[in-house]
C-alpha cells in the first residue's frame, strides 16, 4: 500500500529538485564570500599585531595612530601591492579594534606553520604575543596596545613544576 502523504512529498521532491538545488548553491555562495571577507579582515589585523610585536623587540614602541604609525605603514604597504581592504586607515583601525583581542593566536598559528622544526607550542607562543601586545605602550603613552582584558585567553596544563604548583616536585629533605 501506498500512502497518499508520501506520494505528495515524493511529487513535492520531484518538483522542486532544481529550486532547492539552486537555493543550496546560493547559501554556499554566500557563506564563502562571508568567511573571505572576514578571514581578509583577520590577515590584516594579524599584519597589524606583527608590526606591533616588531616595534617592541626593536624598542622602537611606535604607536598605531601617529603620523608615519603603523597604521599609516599597512596603508601605504597597501597601496604599493594594491592589497583590497587596507589602504584606508579607518577601515584598518575598524579592522585593528575588531580583531585585536584573538591576533596573537594567529601569530603563533602562522609562526608554528612557518617554523614547525622549532617544536613550539601553539598556545605558549600565543601567550608570548599575548603578554608583548598587553605589556607594552607606545611611546609617549600609558596605554598598553591591547588590553589585557581584551584579549582571549587559553587554558592549558603548564610543565612547569615545583613548590608552588600542583606537583611539589621531590621532598627537601635528604634521606
Amino acid at each position: 500500500m501506498q500512502d497518499p502523504k508520501n506520494a505528495e512529498f515524493v511529487e513535492w521532491i520531484a518538483s522542486s529538485t532544481t529550486e532547492r538545488h539552486e537555493a543550496g548553491f546560493e547559501l554556499s555562495q554566500t557563506g564563502q564570500r562571508f568567511e573571505s571577507k572576514n578571514e581578509l579582515k583577520l590577515n590584516i589585523a594579524e599584519h597589524i599585531g606583527l608590526l606591533i610585536f616588531h616595534t617592541v623587540q626593536d624598542e622602537k614602541f611606535e604607536g598605531l595612530h601617529s603620523f608615519g604609525g603603523i597604521l599609516e605603514q599597512v596603508s601605504d604597504d597597501a597601496r604599493r601591492t594594491n592589497t583590497r581592504g587596507a589602504k584606508d586607515i579607518d577601515t584598518l583601525r575598524k579592522n585593528w579594534n575588531t580583531y585585536r583581542g584573538v591576533v596573537h593566536l594567529g601569530l603563533a598559528i602562522d609562526y608554528s606553520e612557518e617554523y614547525p622544526d622549532q617544536g613550539f607550542h601553539v598556545l605558549h607562543l600565543a601567550e608570548l604575543f599575548e603578554r608583548t601586545l598587553s605589556e607594552n605602550c607606545p611611546k609617549g603613552t600609558s596605554k598598553a596596545y591591547v588590553d589585557q582584558g581584551g584579549q582571549i585567553h587559553f587554558t592549558y596544563r603548564s610543565k612547569l613544576y615545583g613548590p608552588r604548583f600542583l606537583n611539589r616536585g621531590p621532598p627537601f629533605g635528604v634521606v
